[in-house]
């Protein structure tokens, strides 16, 4: 069962079905750092792209929800995006 971090079930399954069609394909497509453009930075979670947040709003956002070596991989993303945002 994955973590929903305090939200409901109900809202859960209402984001999914709207972001990505169905838990499954979240499963599959959103469960790992993509990117999905040339401009973007790398990106998880469900639209989250991580190039365009900065440390602090990664660290507002995830930490205490993640391991500190996720959060520490995910810090690293903040401000890279087009080219340079190979890891």
């Amino acid at each position: 069962m994955i973590d929903l971090h305090g939200i409901s079930q109900e809202t859960f399954d209402d984001a999914v079905g709207y972001e990505v069609t169905s838990r499954d394909v979240y499963e599959k497509r959103c469960r790992c750092l993509t990117w999905p453009n040339p401009q973007s930075g790398p990106t998880g979670a469900i639209g989250h792209d991580f190039g365009q947040a900065s440390r602090k709003q990664i660290e507002a956002d995830w930490e205490g929800r993640i391991s500190d070596a996720e959060l520490g991989a995910l810090l690293s993303c903040a401000g890279v995006t087009g080219p340079a945002r190979a890891i």
